[in-house]
């Protein structure tokens, strides 16, 4: 399966380069369902050094994943720590970013296959809803006496840019907008669940596992779906913010406070998700407009060290729009109904911690940073004219609910601290480099687990 899909995306010296090794070593089974575990270690590799071969030539082009994602399943990475350093301060921020993920947590927290965030794909379940739908069921009447679960296993791999710009309007007043682009590839395997002793009726040999295989591709077909590798390149939404806020020197234990408020609203310019892509993933909020609240404040605890929080508070706005809905309890991209919806967006809250050591040796600095984000279920209002056969709403609804944490650890180097005291002079840039990484303090779950690498240039002014 893997070689007949992945032969559309070797079309150029490039991609072949990229893909050869993996179409020469799964050529001889061409079936995915089929591939044993030391094959699919060796097939994980060899996507994760794919990783590199891409990142490192786009590194002298332009490359960074926008920051600002905050409520996006797959990204769930918010913004850089707001600290200034005099009180009209202004600033602009490029930078580079890859985002590399292949498991992610089910509803316990635990490990699971990247794309079972989607849902469980089971066979005799995708049948029974293809039948419900009066599409014919290409199922083997063998195969429907038990259950058929398949891992939708995978990778994905992110690489784009972005740029933050904040502006000062006096002492007090600033806005700020930032966006950002990337290329996003998805790498979906499927690989039959045999461990979880589910299945009730033997699968004797290479045959049935071919069978069972080229069944799954005649059901896509039905559903109109491509079930392949993905790529994408485009723009991720656009955050906008007006803020107020004020510095004040020496208020009881602390050297300084800024704090602050601040609303924005953010423009839908993203990447949809494809409901005709099983593997399509959106790149911010799926064409919803949004608005958020957020406050921020950070203390000066000594010279050279900055304790600060946020919190901020987000609402996707409604919007009709065309889904892919399950009828029974098949996974969200393989829904076997397309129509028209209304969906309710749950509120995002997300709060943040972070300790920043400045000055460890001339302008060289650190900082850890905490992330937890909450976002709570969609509901979605069927809008179809012709409602004769019922849709899972419910599955829909509680498969949008999930909790991520996220720890950043940055490094960075202040060209502006390279003497004594603090240089005030503007367009010294401060350089960063990050490692965020998912951890579960709090009980995340229902999330990707995307490590994200970054390197950034703030140039204030």
């Amino acid at each position: 399966m893997e070689r007949t899909i992945l032969k559309s995306f070797t079309s150029s010296p490039l991609k072949l380069y990229l893909f050869n090794p993996l179409i020469y070593h799964i050529g001889p089974t061409n079936n995915l369902l089929a591939l044993h575990e030391p094959e699919k270690i060796y097939m994980l590799r060899i996507l994760k050094l794919n990783s590199l071969r891409i990142f490192v030539p786009l590194l002298s082009t332009v490359a960074c994943y926008g920051a600002l994602t905050f409520d996006n399943q797959y990204f769930p990475f918010g913004d850089l720590p707001y600290t200034r350093k005099w009180h009209d301060y202004s600033n602009i921020i490029p930078g580079m970013m890859v985002n590399v993920a292949d498991h992610s947590r089910d509803d316990d927290g635990d490990a699971q296959a990247l794309f079972q965030l989607f849902g469980t794909l089971d066979l005799r379940e995708l049948g029974r809803a293809l039948e419900t739908v009066g599409k014919p069921n290409p199922l083997r009447s063998q195969f429907r006496a038990s259950p058929l679960p398949v891992r939708m296993a995978g990778e994905l791999e992110g690489i784009g840019g972005t740029i933050e710009y904040n502006q000062a309007l006096g002492d007090h007043w600033s806005f700020g907008a930032a966006t950002g682009f990337m290329r996003l590839t998805t790498y979906p395997r499927f690989i039959l669940d045999r461990d979880n002793n589910r299945i009730t009726i033997p699968i004797t040999g290479q045959g049935d596992l071919d069978e069972l295989d080229r069944t799954l591709r005649e059901m896509a077909d039905l559903l109109c779906l491509q079930v392949g590798a993905t790529q994408h390149f485009a723009m991720t939404d656009l955050d906008t913010y007006l803020r107020y806020g004020g510095i004040f020197e020496y208020p009881a234990w602390f050297r300084r406070i800024d704090v602050g408020i601040r609303g924005g609203f953010i423009a839908p310019i993203g990447k949809k998700r494809d409901i005709y892509e099983a593997f399509s993933i959106p790149f911010a909020g799926n064409g919803l407009w949004g608005l958020y609240a957020m406050g921020d404040i950070e203390f000066e605890l000594k010279e050279d060290l900055k304790l600060g929080l946020f919190c901020r508070v987000q609402q996707r706005l409604p919007k009709n729009q065309v889904l892919r809905v399950p009828v029974l309890n098949e996974p969200l991209n393989f829904g076997a109904i397309v129509g028209d919806f209304r969906i309710h967006p749950g509120t995002m809250v997300a709060f943040s911690a972070y300790l920043l050591v400045e000055d460890l040796r001339g302008g060289l600095g650190g900082s850890a940073q905490y992330l937890f984000i909450k976002q709570f279920r969609d509901h979605i209002i069927d809008e179809r004219p012709n409602q004769n056969i019922p849709v899972n709403r419910a599955r829909y609804d509680g498969l949008s609910s999930w909790q991520s944490e996220v720890i950043s650890a940055r490094m960075f180097y202040d060209f502006s601290r390279t003497g004594d005291e603090e240089c005030k002079k503007p367009f010294l840039p401060i350089i960063s480099f990050a490692w965020d990484f998912p951890v579960k303090f709090l009980g995340a779950h229902r999330v990707s687990k995307t490590n994200r690498i970054s390197v950034t240039v703030e140039i204030p002014y």
